[in-house]
């Protein structure tokens, strides 16, 4: 079950002679023959199946497997919690201590940094609008009834409509990244639009932000003169000490923003944000979801790319960034000045 494979991949600067050391603890776990199941006379999972499950994402985390710092915490607390009661302590491996990693020892024996042995996964940080749904008034809904199909859900006045495969790709999305949601609406908007695309899985995500993480332009669209012009800055994710990562795992060279408006990137570092095409409730044929999307294509070969602004730079998708090779750079640019 578990890999003595030298060719394994590890996290660069630990020597895989320190991973080795974890095997022997590995073993021994797998073959507790723990019994032991709740006291409350429900049917459950024994101990021993729960053991098993949370050697399965262990071996995929010794295997290269992509695995998250947070899946990889929650495995290791059910294994603690089976252990609980017995004698573990001749299960304590050699190793650094608690003070050494970014991560707390569950009291397993190890520190949880040190087990990450796979490549990281990268960061998505997701639209909302315009990307994975799109919202209307309800007022207007008779004037587009020739396109009108049922909503998905609603948020106060405004009527949510899935993109396709929306709940398919975010699966996907979860498979083999990290991510968040960042939309640039206000926070109550957000949290009825999520509830709407997410079918359960809002559990997953790192973070969800809103308007109130952006930063405000003062300047207004070019396309609709009464919409504010919203930027979303990746170094606010990146050093902000209350989301769920330790400071420096994430960069401009493992972080993806995908937005439907390339202006909100006007202050991130090149290439590090696609901008698909914007959704319209009335666009039936779109894909860009799905299966074999375009998005969904890019991001297969971005979660085994070596870094995202080469890959973003190499594989362009949906419309441009916002360049002062664009025709509207005159105006864009005091933005970018204004910030500066």
């Amino acid at each position: 079950m578990l890999h003595e494979d030298k060719r394994v991949p590890i996290t660069p600067g630990i020597p895989w002679e320190s991973h080795q050391d974890y095997l022997p603890w590995f073993r021994r776990v797998s073959h507790l023959k723990v019994t032991r199941g709740r006291e409350d006379g429900h049917n459950t999972e024994s101990a021993e199946e729960r053991t098993a499950t949370a050697l399965v994402l262990l071996d995929k985390c010794l295997s290269g497997t992509h695995i998250s710092p947070f899946e990889m915490k929650n495995t290791l607390r059910e294994v603690q919690r089976i252990l609980r009661g017995q004698d573990a302590a001749h299960l304590s491996t050699p190793g650094p201590s608690s003070e050494e990693s970014g991560l707390s020892d569950l009291g397993l024996g190890f520190s949880l940094e040190k087990l990450n042995l796979g490549p990281r996964k990268k960061l998505l940080v997701l639209g909302l609008g315009g990307v994975l749904m799109h919202r209307m008034h309800r007022r207007d809904q008779k004037t587009n009834a020739q396109y009108y199909r049922h909503p998905d859900g609603s948020a106060g006045s405004f009527l949510v409509f899935n993109r396709p495969f929306c709940n398919e790709f975010l699966k996907f999305c979860f498979e083999r990244f990290d991510v968040g949601i960042w939309s640039s609406a206000r926070e109550w908007y957000t949290n009825e639009g999520l509830s709407t695309i997410s079918g359960g899985l809002r559990d997953k995500l790192l973070f969800v932000w809103d308007q109130k993480n952006c930063s405000d332009s003062g300047f207004k669209s070019l396309e609709r003169i009464e919409k504010p012009i919203f930027l979303k800055e990746l170094k606010k994710l990146w050093e902000d000490p209350t989301l769920p990562w330790r400071r420096g795992q994430y960069s401009s060279s493992n972080t993806l923003l995908i937005d439907d408006d390339p202006y909100k990137a006007l202050l991130n570092p090149p290439n590090t944000a696609v901008f698909p095409e914007s959704y319209k409730f009335d666009m039936k044929n779109d894909a860009v979801l799905g299966l074999k999307g375009e998005l969904r294509l890019f991001l297969d070969g971005l979660a085994e790319a070596a870094d995202v602004p080469s890959y973003v730079k190499e594989h362009r998708i949906g419309q441009p960034a916002i360049t002062e090779s664009d025709p509207n750079w005159d105006y864009y640019s005091k933005i970018v000045r204004r910030f500066r």
